[in-house]
Order: structure tokens, then C-alpha cells, then sequence
């Protein structure tokens, strides 16, 4: 059995601050509308199980809510979410969506299947949002669209969780001019913007009942 003061010592990533308490649909909006409006593209680095599906299902209700166009084209290119995605539908009883809801979280994306449609991502030149693993831009699909699109000062690389120490994404985060990615340095000239209150990780006052 996991004691109390273990579990204080492992989940300590947010040990010493609380979390953004702003709406995160707000945040979202803002990023993707200040984006477009100036003609760029919305990368969004992003873990396969939860954050992705969350960001989707934020999309979704943006959209129907009129706070972002419904006409925005938004992609998920991720093997992994895309998977995780899959099984959210067949396990309705053990999230928290709704059968319509998840239908609709499902629906918010374009699945990108193929390399081929992953490279054509980057070379086109209309508003998008894409969301692609991973999160702390380590790894993945995510690396191609950075390097396609950290240079563009229209664009914005939005941060939706963590990002440790020695990542792309703590670099980008703390304002690194370029990134290394398959071995040469990219500019970076894009807005970088973070979604802190996606975290899954709990804060000071989760973590300590006394600090509520």
C-alpha cells in the first residue's frame, strides 16, 4: 500500500505552485484566433492518452460555441491518439463523456494515417491547428511540423502540459532562439504559448488538503 508521505514524494511536479485557474477553452481560443488572424497555423504538441482527447473535445465545444471558426481545419497525427482515440469510443463506460459527446470529440479531427499526408501538412499555406505527439516535443510526428513551422512568425507552438528539463519543449517554453531537430538548428520565430491547466498532474493544494 502506497503511504500518504510517498505519494507527496512522487507527485511533486507541481509541488511548490497551483495551476492556471483561467478557463482553458478561453486560452485555447484566444491562441488559435490571434493565430489565424494573422494567417498562421496552430502547432500543438501533445501526449497520445488524455491530452490529446481532451484538446479535441475543447475544440469541439469551441466550435459549436461559435469562439473559434467552425470551418478551421484541424488535424490529429499521432499513431498512438489516434488509437486511444479509437478506444474511447468502444469504452464509453469508463470516461466521462457522453455516447453523443465522445461521437463528437471523435469527429472534432481529421486523422492523418500516412506519412505522405503528414508531409503535405507542412507544405500547405492555410490556418490550421495541428495536434501531434509528443508533448515535451521529444519525439514523433510533432518534430516535423517544428521544423516546418517554428521558423514562421505567423505561427504559434502551444505547450499544453509539463515540459522537463533538457526538452524541446522546456527550451522552447524558456524562449530558446532555435531548437536542434535532425541534427541542424531551426530558428524559432513563432509565438510560443502554454496551456498550463491541462496538467494532469496535481498542484500544491490537490496534493495537501490544508492548502485549500
Amino acid at each position: 500500500m502506497v503511504k500518504y508521505a510517498d505519494f507527496l514524494i512522487c507527485e511533486s511536479t507541481y509541488g511548490d505552485r497551483r495551476h492556471d485557474t483561467a478557463d482553458p477553452g478561453r486560452k485555447l481560443a484566444d491562441a488559435v484566433n490571434r493565430t489565424i488572424a494573422r494567417g498562421g497555423s496552430v502547432i500543438v504538441p501533445s501526449f497520445a492518452v488524455g491530452r490529446a482527447q481532451a484538446l479535441m473535445h475543447l475544440v469541439e465545444r469551441l466550435k459549436a460555441g461559435g469562439a473559434i471558426p467552425p470551418t478551421l481545419p484541424v488535424y490529429l497525427n499521432s499513431p498512438m491518439a489516434i488509437d486511444v482515440t479509437t478506444l474511447c469510443q468502444r469504452f464509453i463506460a469508463d470516461h466521462r463523456l457522453t455516447a453523443d459527446e465522445c461521437a463528437k470529440m471523435c469527429a472534432a479531427a481529421k486523422i492523418v494515417n500516412s506519412v505522405d499526408e503528414s508531409k503535405a501538412l507542412n507544405a500547405s499555406s492555410w490556418p490550421k491547428l495541428i495536434i501531434a505527439g509528443s508533448g515535451m516535443a521529444t519525439g514523433g510526428r510533432v518534430l516535423h511540423h517544428l521544423r516546418a513551422y517554428a521558423p514562421d512568425p505567423r505561427s504559434t507552438i502551444l505547450l499544453t502540459g509539463y515540459q522537463a528539463g533538457g526538452t524541446r519543449g522546456r527550451a522552447l517554453q524558456d524562449g530558446a532562439q532555435s531548437i536542434k531537430l535532425f541534427g541542424e538548428y531551426v530558428p524559432v520565430r513563432a509565438e510560443i504559448a502554454s496551456l498550463d491547466n491541462l496538467s494532469a498532474h496535481a498542484d500544491y493544494a490537490e496534493i495537501l488538503p490544508s492548502a485549500r
